[in-house]
């Protein structure tokens, strides 16, 4: 449908970021 890789990219960062977020969060639960 649409050729736009920016937002591909952009919505697979920030992806990346919410999760990493949630992963240090659980991180310093356990620490």
């Amino acid at each position: 449908m649409f050729d736009m890789p920016e937002i591909l990219t952009t919505v697979v960062f920030i992806a990346a970021f919410v999760v990493a977020a949630l992963l240090l969060r659980a991180a310093r639960r356990r620490a």
